[in-house]
């Protein structure tokens, strides 16, 4: 299981893959984020025992589960949960 600080560092690396997307597509990051807002309300699931999935990806923590599902709905790779 992940630590609080290594969800917090996962999240603030994703937030600036966001950024820089958003600077190519001439986009903010909030106009980013609220793009996918209410297919994650709809589709990310509880699964129990504190997970939650969306997009395919797993995590304990919603931000960071949001974060990943933005960067893969914009057609992003990522290798992981803790992709740079």
């Amino acid at each position: 299981m992940k630590t609080s600080s290594e969800i917090r560092k996962n999240c603030k690396s994703m937030e600036g893959r966001i950024e820089r997307l958003g600077k190519k597509l001439g986009k903010t990051p909030v106009e980013m984020e609220a793009k996918h807002e209410k297919a994650f309300e709809r589709q990310a699931m509880f699964l129990g025992g504190d997970t939650y999935e969306w997009c395919g990806v797993y995590s304990t923590d919603t931000r960071e589960l949001f974060l990943l599902g933005v960067l893969i709905r914009e057609g992003q790779k990522l290798k992981n949960n803790y992709d740079k």
